[in-house]
């Protein structure tokens, strides 16, 4: 799938709440998530995996991570690198960020 044409209404400044919405090519997404689902199947032998299962901060403890990659526009982000199996992914790099907002 083109990221660029994911959405029937792409994302607009002008309208930041309310875009993107809908799917341009529902057929295609739906194909789309038939074929991850199947390769996250393989991979790790079920859909309902728990995210710390896979994701994982290195050292001695090898504790579950939790998080995302900053492009996600997440707080507390990382940056990954796979294991030599690709079963599992180790935390190479964290942050968190601070906002001086208002709450």
């Amino acid at each position: 799938m083109d990221a660029d044409r994911l959405f029937a209404k792409p994302w607009s400044e002008d309208a930041p709440l309310t875009t993107p919405d809908g799917l341009a090519n529902p057929a295609e997404a739906v194909r789309v998530l038939e074929a991850t689902a199947t390769k996250v199947e393989v991979t790790y032998g079920a859909l309902d995996l728990a995210w710390g299962k896979v994701f994982r901060l290195p050292g001695v403890a090898n504790l579950q991570a939790n998080g995302a990659d900053g492009a996600l526009g997440l707080y507390s982000g990382f940056a990954i690198a796979a294991s030599a199996h690709w079963r599992t992914w180790r935390i190479v790099y964290c942050w968190r960020r601070v906002s001086a907002g208002v709450f």
